[in-house]
């Protein structure tokens, strides 16, 4: 009996079906070469995503199958080199869907290099692609735009990625010199592709006497300008520092919960409700699926419903997120000293960013093979100087085929004109 009619493809699509007994039922098109056969069972596509090129199919009970022309097929060509320019041949090179970019999608299509390198796949319209070469020395993917697909494409093997991390900490309500940041903002970001800026903690100013203005609402109003602009410059996470864990009423909170980013640390429990529950980690994501785990550490000085356990302890707990994730970074609020302790007992992380101890860290420093960065901070935790820079960090990983093989950290120093939180 006709069992499902699936949704066409295309305008050009016709539907086949079968009895239980794979009886051919209303099937026109015979010769299926060079066709296109999507299956589907039970309204589900049975191999999710995915067409399959055939000749010939033999009937299965209960399935109906769509079948497409190839007109919105694509070929895909190009050939992988070495750094030397020398084509390679035998590598395995996959095709996948842009989106998302996780490394455990199913590949469209799949064949190997010739002789000279060259490779020739044929699939589904769906752009951007990213193609994964995979060889005797590990496997890396890039990504291939629509207008890259016109023409042959030209690889590197091994593929090298480059990762820029900008950070900084301790601004405590100080986001100076604003159009100075903002402009090399853009530069780096015009200069590389995988770029994120993260926070090391320590925005706000916890501590009433330092405020430029006794009343809570002052306090309100410079939190919640430090997390707007954080939000207009897209940072992508935050470690909280003990400013921010030393709450002040229910203003941290309304501060904190305006972030577009989210709020880390793994060593600190929070059963109150004046403090948001950060997470332990996050998984930053390449735009071509190379990933970035990110675990936050935290001080704290044990407020009422704020408990800081032992951050190497904790660390331990997510030492697993080093064989999941090409990248493993601290995120920390720790202080220059405890981060030196971290590196040298645990060895696990690629970079450890820190704050809370306001050390300028120029160029970064490796303790126990970690690359360790921190970027100053501006004074002694108080409202912002017109004699107070800001400061930006910038950290560059450099992986081929997911390995880390270069690192490097240094400071950029801001001494226009200052803005405080609170002015534009």
């Amino acid at each position: 009996m006709p069992f499902l009619h699936p949704r066409p493809c295309d305008s050009s699509s016709q539907n086949a079906e079968w009895d239980e007994i794979g009886q051919e039922i209303n099937f026109e098109v015979k010769n299926m070469i060079g066709l296109r056969i999507k299956i589907v069972r039970h309204a589900i596509p049975v191999v999710p995503s995915r067409w399959l090129a055939c000749a010939s199919f033999a009937a299965v009970a209960c399935i109906a199958v769509s079948v497409c022309t190839a007109d919105d097929r694509q070929t895909v060509t190009g050939v992988v080199a070495d750094a030397e320019g020398l084509g390679l041949a035998d590598l395995t090179v996959s095709v996948f869907p842009a989106e998302p970019a996780a490394p455990t999608n199913q590949p469209l299509a799949t064949t190997s290099s010739d002789a000279q390198g060259r490779f020739t796949i044929s699939l589904p319209t769906e752009t951007p692609l990213l193609v994964e070469l995979q060889g005797d020395r590990g496997r890396g993917r890039v990504r291939v735009t629509p207008d890259e697909l016109g023409q042959p494409l030209e690889l590197v093997y091994p593929v090298r990625t480059t990762v820029v991390l900008l950070h900084d900490n301790d601004m405590h309500f100080n986001f100076n010199h604003r159009e100075a940041f903002a402009a090399k903002l853009e530069q780096v970001r015009s200069e590389h592709e995988h770029v994120f800026l993260l926070n090391a903690g320590d925005i706000f100013v916890r501590v009433p006497e330092r405020w430029n203005d006794p009343r809570p609402e002052y306090y309100a109003q410079q939190s919640r300008q430090m997390v707007d602009i954080m939000n207009s410059f897209g940072y992508d996470l935050m470690t909280l520092g003990n400013h921010e864990l030393d709450y002040i009423e229910d203003l941290t909170i309304a501060a904190l919960q305006r972030a577009r980013f989210p709020l880390l640390s793994a060593n600190v429990q929070i059963t109150t409700d004046l403090l948001p529950q950060p997470k332990p980690f996050h998984v930053l994501h390449t735009s071509h699926g190379l990933s970035i785990a990110v675990l936050g550490l935290s001080i704290a000085y044990n407020r009422e419903g704020v408990q800081r356990l032992d951050p190497i302890d904790q660390a331990r707990k997510y030492l697993y997120l080093r064989e999941q994730h090409p990248l493993l970074v601290g995120l920390t609020h720790l202080g220059f000293r405890t981060d030196n302790q971290l590196a040298e007992t645990l060895g696990t992380f690629d970079v450890i960013i820190g704050g809370h101890s306001h050390t300028m860290v120029n160029p970064a420093v490796t303790v126990n093979g970690v690359l360790i960065a921190q970027a100053a901070g501006t004074g002694s935790g108080s409202p912002a100087h017109p004699d107070r820079p800001k400061y930006l960090g910038k950290v560059t990983v450099v992986l081929e085929n997911d390995q880390v093989v270069e690192k490097s950290g240094q400071v950029f120093t801001f001494t226009a004109p200052v803005q405080t939180a609170g002015e534009g």
